[in-house]
């Protein structure tokens, strides 16, 4: 799972390089860090494409923190979700087939963390269904966040930081789900 995560947001989305750690006392860095959940939606059948990967939200709750520098960045899903990536270059697919003994990356999901600074917040509200309150998105979010600072070397908000302050980058988008089903 920890490979498909790292190919699809590596080879996939071609997610920028943080560059320099931020300051911890980083004020833009500090309200990526520590933001929590401003607003919940009940998903269903929603369909995100980029490049050759397909994230599918088939049912659940999705909750978005509040925008940051006026981008929005991230948000938690609960629910049932799935992944798949198809390489288009045949070296890719020998590369995927040698690691995971198949060509495609297909991965389900009960949760899963989405970093963006794309489009991607838009297109999964305009899809969305009524608002929602739930505590539990709020506590994936804290797992999802103790994960990423205690058993993980990511650090996505130093990703986003890099974006959210480049106002000409086309935005991201990054897909974590730690406790994919097996």
């Amino acid at each position: 799972m920890i490979l498909e995560n790292a190919l699809f947001r590596a080879a996939i989305l071609g997610i920028a390089a943080a560059g320099a750690m931020p300051a911890a006392d980083d004020a833009v860095y500090r309200v990526l860090r520590d933001a929590g959940l401003a607003d919940a939606r009940v998903v269903e059948n929603i369909v995100l494409r980029r490049d050759n990967g397909i994230l599918t939200l088939k049912t659940g709750n999705i909750g978005f923190t509040a925008p940051v520098e006026g981008r929005e960045t991230v948000a938690v899903f609960s629910g049932e979700g799935s992944f798949v990536f198809d390489p288009v270059m045949a070296v890719e697919k020998e590369h995927v087939k040698g690691i995971l003994g198949q060509e495609l990356v297909e991965e389900t999901f009960d949760r899963a963390l989405l970093c963006f600074t794309d489009h991607t917040a838009g297109e999964i509200r305009g899809q969305a269904k009524t608002k929602v309150a739930n505590a539990r998105l709020d506590e994936i979010l804290k797992d999802f966040r103790k994960h990423l600072r205690t058993e993980s070397r990511e650090n996505v908000e130093a990703e986003l930081l890099a974006d959210v302050d480049n106002p000409g980058q086309p935005g991201i988008l990054q897909h974590l789900s730690p406790w994919a089903q097996a």
